[in-house]
Protein backbone atom coordinates (compact mmCIF):
# COMPACT_ATOMS: atom_id res chain seq x y z
CA UNK A 1 0.00 0.00 0.00
CA UNK A 2 1.29 3.53 -0.82
CA UNK A 3 1.02 6.29 1.47
CA UNK A 4 0.99 10.23 1.17
CA UNK A 5 3.71 12.08 3.52
CA UNK A 6 3.93 15.10 4.70
CA UNK A 7 7.20 16.92 6.07
CA UNK A 8 6.29 16.17 9.82
CA UNK A 9 6.02 12.22 8.45
CA UNK A 10 9.17 12.51 6.48
CA UNK A 11 11.16 13.28 9.23
CA UNK A 12 9.82 11.13 11.61
CA UNK A 13 10.15 7.85 9.11
CA UNK A 14 14.18 9.33 8.50
CA UNK A 15 14.97 9.81 11.81
CA UNK A 16 13.75 6.15 12.74
CA UNK A 17 15.83 4.75 9.88
CA UNK A 18 12.41 3.49 7.82
CA UNK A 19 13.53 4.67 4.24
CA UNK A 20 11.83 1.46 2.45
CA UNK A 21 8.62 3.40 3.43
CA UNK A 22 9.16 6.83 2.33
CA UNK A 23 10.94 5.88 -0.89
CA UNK A 24 7.52 3.69 -1.71
CA UNK A 25 5.27 6.22 -0.71
CA UNK A 26 4.30 9.79 -2.77
CA UNK A 27 4.80 13.27 -1.07
CA UNK A 28 4.10 16.63 -2.62
CA UNK A 29 6.51 19.86 -3.58
CA UNK A 30 5.37 22.23 -0.67
CA UNK A 31 6.90 19.46 1.61
CA UNK A 32 10.53 20.24 0.42
CA UNK A 33 9.71 24.30 1.52
CA UNK A 34 8.49 22.77 4.61
CA UNK A 35 11.25 20.15 5.41
CA UNK A 36 13.95 23.27 5.29
CA UNK A 37 11.71 25.14 7.33
CA UNK A 38 11.46 22.38 10.14
CA UNK A 39 15.53 22.85 9.77
CA UNK A 40 15.49 26.46 10.36
CA UNK A 41 13.61 26.08 13.46
CA UNK A 42 15.39 23.94 14.91
CA UNK A 43 18.31 26.21 14.24
CA UNK A 44 17.00 29.45 15.45
CA UNK A 45 14.23 28.91 17.31
CA UNK A 46 14.61 25.74 19.32
CA UNK A 47 18.43 25.90 19.19
CA UNK A 48 18.70 22.16 19.06
CA UNK A 49 20.58 22.17 15.59
CA UNK A 50 24.20 23.46 15.07
CA UNK A 51 24.31 25.40 11.83
CA UNK A 52 27.05 22.75 10.24
CA UNK A 53 24.32 19.84 12.44
CA UNK A 54 21.58 21.27 10.49
CA UNK A 55 23.18 21.32 6.64
CA UNK A 56 24.07 17.66 7.14
CA UNK A 57 20.29 16.96 8.52
CA UNK A 58 18.92 19.03 5.51
CA UNK A 59 20.97 16.99 2.64
CA UNK A 60 19.67 14.46 4.34
CA UNK A 61 16.13 15.11 4.22
CA UNK A 62 16.34 16.76 0.51
CA UNK A 63 18.54 13.39 -0.52
CA UNK A 64 15.17 10.98 1.02
CA UNK A 65 12.66 13.80 -1.02
CA UNK A 66 14.79 13.89 -4.48
CA UNK A 67 13.57 10.14 -4.00
CA UNK A 68 10.13 10.05 -3.19
CA UNK A 69 7.25 9.81 -5.51
CA UNK A 70 5.82 13.41 -6.07
CA UNK A 71 1.97 14.49 -6.49
CA UNK A 72 1.94 17.18 -9.46
CA UNK A 73 -0.80 19.32 -8.25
Amino acid sequence: MNYLFDSSAIIALVERKKLDELLEGYTIELAFYELGNAVWKQVHLYKTLSTDDAKITLDALISVFNKMHKIQG
